[in-house]
């Protein structure tokens, strides 16, 4: 057993070794030099770069070595879907080279935090009709990605920026990022890649993390919105005080929240007359973010 546990911490050890972020001033493809570390997935790493050549600051991502094949797949399929999108609110793909083992995917930089950061250690706090305008700039690249044919599968928190641009209206500040997991709609992943990503067997539909994530990740529109309506249960948590007292309940006796709202949510999660577009999911918010104007 001893010797067991020796052998699991000398392989964590040698991941970390392999996936210890690069210097600054590394550069990479003979031009990208990196000045910032920004972050690490579990299957990249996420820095910011000056690009030589065009004088521009771009967001350079790469495979993590210890991820092997699939790390490097994963990173080439999210560069072959990106080329093929083009909406404002998702990052501009810029390049694709190798440098060494390093794969990398150059992308237009965001100046801005995610949602996660912004909650978490930022403090924010969203109120309903925030939450609304956020979810409706969501639904814009949503809308972009399904009419070429893909899903996202990973619509949480972190893979939301809002822009620093405080002049700019909440429409343009919200961008949706990392598209390492979308695929083709109704496409069905190697088998390789379904066991990395943990998809190759059925998770209990019980309200567990591995049931939320399993249905998020079936390749269909209605996983996105799905996504849509966990993201934005997170986003009104942000404002809730609990009592002293309180076991977990559920989120519509513990959120003080509009009809609207509780249907919209309730219709994204699938749980009633599910949206069958992200249009139809805008049209419903505009009209509720009208009303809650007006109230």
């Amino acid at each position: 057993m001893m010797i067991k546990k020796l052998i699991e911490r000398l392989k964590l050890a040698i991941r970390n070794w392999q996936d210890y972020p690069l210097r600054e001033g590394t550069v990479l493809c003979g031009r990208y030099e990196l000045e910032r570390f920004l972050g690490m997935g579990s299957y990249g790493q996420a820095y910011e770069a000056f690009d030589r050549r065009t004088g521009v600051h771009v967001l350079v991502k790469l495979n993590k070595p210890s991820k092997g094949a699939v790390g490097r797949e994963l990173l080439r399929r999210e560069s072959e879907l990106m080329r093929q999108l083009s909406h404002a609110q998702i990052p501009r793909w810029q390049d694709n080279c190798r440098a060494g083992r390093r794969h990398l995917l150059v992308m237009e930089l965001i100046d801005g935090d995610n949602l996660e950061s912004l909650m978490m250690e930022q403090g924010y706090r969203y109120d309903e009709l925030t939450t609304a305008h956020i979810l409706l700039a969501l639904l814009e690249p949503l809308s972009h990605l399904h009419e070429r044919g893909y899903v996202h599968r990973d619509v949480r928190i972190p893979n939301v920026m809002q822009s620093s641009d405080a002049d700019r209206p909440m429409s343009q500040r919200i961008f949706l990022i990392d598209y390492g997991l979308a695929c083709r709609i109704g496409e069905q992943l190697p088998e390789a890649l379904r066991i990395a990503l943990g998809e190759h067997e059925e998770a209990e539909a019980d309200g567990s993390w591995a049931g939320v994530k399993q249905r998020m990740r079936r390749p269909e529109p209605a996983s996105d919105f799905y996504g849509l309506g966990h993201l934005a249960l997170f986003l009104l948590y942000s404002g809730y005080t609990p009592k002293e007292v309180e076991e977990a309940g559920d989120w519509q006796k513990e959120l003080a929240l509009s009809a609207g709202m509780k249907e919209w949510i309730l219709r994204a999660l699938g749980d009633k007359d599910p949206f069958v577009s992200a249009s139809e999911g805008a049209v419903y918010l505009e009209r509720l973010v009208e009303e809650m104007q007006q109230s």
